[in-house]
C-alpha cells in the first residue's frame, strides 16, 4: 500500500499529534512500517525496531505511543475529527496506525481490460457522432 506521509502528517496534525513529542513520531514510523508490510504484528515487530532506532525498550514505545495518543485526545480538535474517522473514544496504538494508514493511503485507479474496451467503444461511438450527418 503505497501512502504520503506528508498526508499522514497533515492528518496527525489536524488530530492534534504535536510533532515535538517522540511518540508522535513514532506513530509516523509506525504507520511507515504497517505500509510497507501490512502483515506486520506490533509487538513482535513494530515495538522491537522502534526501540531500536529510539534507543528505547519496546514497552517504551507503547508507552510513548499512547502519551502521544493520550495528549492528542485532550486537544479541541480531537473529538470532531476522530470521531468523524474511526468513531471510536479510545484507540490503541494498533487502531491509530491503521486508521491513518487507511485515511492518508494512495487509492490507485485499476482499469480492467473489459472498462479499457468499454472506454475505446464509448470514444469510438462518440467520434462517429460527431461525424454522423445531422438529421434536418
Amino acid at each position: 500500500m503505497e501512502i504520503r506521509m506528508q498526508k499522514v502528517m497533515r492528518q496527525m496534525d489536524a488530530l492534534g499529534y504535536a510533532e515535538s513529542t517522540i511518540g508522535t513520531r513514532m506513530i509516523r514510523d509506525a504507520v511507515e512500517m504497517v505500509s510497507n508490510n501490512e502483515r506486520a504484528m506490533f509487538c513482535k515487530d513494530i515495538y522491537p525496531v522502534l526501540a531500536k532506532k529510539y534507543g528505547t525498550t519496546p514497552g517504551g514505545v507503547e508507552r510513548a505511543m499512547r502519551a502521544a495518543t493520550d495528549k492528542a485526545r485532550r486537544s479541541p480538535s480531537w473529538d470532531w475529527a476522530w470521531r468523524h474517522l474511526a468513531g471510536l473514544n479510545i484507540p490503541t496504538n494498533a487502531e491509530v496506525v491503521w486508521r491513518l494508514l487507511r485515511e492518508c493511503a494512495v487509492r490507485r485507479k485499476t482499469v480492467t481490460e473489459a472498462e479499457s474496451a468499454a472506454q475505446k467503444a464509448r470514444m469510438r461511438h462518440e467520434l462517429l457522432a460527431q461525424n454522423a450527418p445531422t438529421p434536418e
